[in-house]
């Protein structure tokens, strides 16, 4: 059975968290959570030392709190109660939690609210998760603080929302409301868009909230936001799956030529998914893809952007061809040097080499006549 004395050793004080109320730039929306705080001094097991050990006991277990969390069937299958009463026994030991912080710290659950309030009027299962990330313990004691504050009502998880705690001052209605309006004009649109010029469209619209607007924006199934741009979670161009997605991406994102290697280490950096990747997928994406052109050793570009595939005495060749009259060595070079990312004595070699290509006394070349 887990004990009293197993929290004291996670050396943690969950009510030493605050909400940063400073979250509204729209490029980094999502709420912030700066742990260690002072905000109360208190221990962990001083928290919870106003309960009797079952009490104890059903909350460790039911949070999770030394890192296993169970159901209440299977806690009343260890305390040899029944699923009902254990329910019971959770919901009393919350109320006693509750009055006892309240009591020893009248302000606590007051400023929490109110932070959360001004950040929008919604906490996601989903923030706290990105910031506690590291210790599931932590998690685990920031969720309960949530779920005893008065002023907060948890929301569970369905088809749009993940689970939250909204301020009672926020009403389901509100965040639904916002909701559809958000995903009609993403539907509309078809496509991501700026997050800027999004929120300019709703402005207009009485039900729009920006504050809640951008707390929702880590929460919600259906669209995201992805620095700048804001579209459908069906989207790949916003929420790539594929390794030729990730690739898209990146190379949208830097809107320039980049070496596989660099690719692969960006799509890494970004942390799509839990997936991880390697150089030589990445290249051999490249390679497959023709929507990827190869313009230098290793370097790679969007065909769209008006790179060609061909070997570079062929790109010569063309060139000459359109020119129809001799070109001068330094017209060549940088016409291919716009072109792919060569050296110089790359092209030289080409010209010297081909059997199609000839040079005049002036030094300009042409193509062989057939």
């Amino acid at each position: 059975m887990r004990t009293l004395s197993k929290l004291a050793k996670a050396n943690f004080d969950p009510t030493k968290l605050r909400i940063d109320s400073r979250i509204y730039e729209i490029t980094n929306k999502k709420m912030k959570i700066e742990n260690f705080e002072k905000t109360i001094k208190i221990s962990q097991d001083k928290l919870l030392s106003v309960l009797n050990e079952r009490e104890q006991n059903v909350l460790i277990s039911r949070y999770g709190i030394d890192g296993t969390k169970e159901t209440l069937s299977a806690i009343g299958s260890n305390l040899k109660l029944s699923r009902e009463r254990i329910r019971q026994i959770e919901n009393r030991a919350k109320n006693r939690l509750a009055n006892s912080v309240n009591e020893t710290y009248p302000k606590y659950f007051d400023n929490a609210a109110n932070l959360i309030l001004k950040s929008g009027g919604l906490i996601s299962e989903n923030t706290v998760a990105e910031n506690l990330s590291s210790d599931g313990v932590k998690i685990s004691y920031f969720k309960l603080l949530l779920d005893i504050n008065p002023s907060l009502e948890s929301t569970k998880g369905d088809s749009w929302l993940g689970r939250i705690w909204r301020h009672k001052e926020i009403s389901v209605s509100k965040i639904t409301a916002i909701i559809s309006i958000i995903l009609d004009k993403l539907k509309e649109t078809k496509e991501a868009i700026p997050l800027s010029y999004l929120i300019k469209e709703l402005e207009v619209k009485p039900e729009f909230d920006k504050g809640l607007f951008l707390a929702l924006s880590n929460t919600i199934n259906e669209f995201m936001i992805n620095k700048t741009l804001i579209g459908l979670i069906s989207d790949r161009s916003i929420n790539p799956k594929t390794v030729s997605d990730k690739v898209l991406y990146i190379l949208e994102e830097t809107k320039q030529p980049m070496h596989f290697a660099e690719i692969a280490e960006a799509i890494g950096k970004r942390r799509f998914d839990k997936k991880s990747i390697n150089k030589s997928t990445v290249h051999n994406e490249l390679i497959a893809n023709d929507k990827f052109v190869l313009i230098g050793r290793g370097i790679y570009a969007m065909k769209k952007w008006g790179y060609r595939d061909g070997t570079l005495e062929e790109m010569i060749i063309e060139f000459l061809k359109n020119k129809n009259v001799p070109q001068k060595t330094s017209d060549i070079i940088d016409y291919i040097g716009r072109e792919r990312t060569v050296k110089r004595n790359t092209i030289l070699v080409n010209l010297a080499k081909s059997k199609l290509i000839e040079k005049s006394k002036s030094g300009s070349y042409t193509v062989k006549a057939v």
